[in-house]
């Protein structure tokens, strides 16, 4: 197994506002989610240029949040929870 010479978060500006200020309540039943992370294991050619080492992406672990709600046991990623907040805004 290859070892990891790096990590990535990727953040759009709407879900980092989002993981900041808002409140982690379910968009479905209104309980409390619980913010988990996670690791992506996809491997592509691409190569990441971290601190003046190039590294294929196989090295790099891309990291994302997972939000879970232990009362109606759904899980929502951040990107979908944003999509969420958008389409109920007016």
């Amino acid at each position: 197994m290859m070892r990891a010479k790096g990590f990535q978060y990727a953040f759009t500006a709407k879900e980092l506002a989002y993981f900041l200020f808002s409140r982690r309540s379910c968009p479905d039943c209104g309980g409390r989610m619980d913010r988990r992370r996670a690791f992506s294991t996809e491997t592509s050619n691409d190569l990441f240029d971290i601190d003046g080492l190039f590294a294929s992406s196989a090295e790099v672990k891309a990291y994302y949040y997972v939000y879970a709600c232990p009362s109606c046991h759904r899980r929502y990623t951040l990107s979908e929870l944003v999509n969420r907040t958008e389409e109920k805004s007016p």
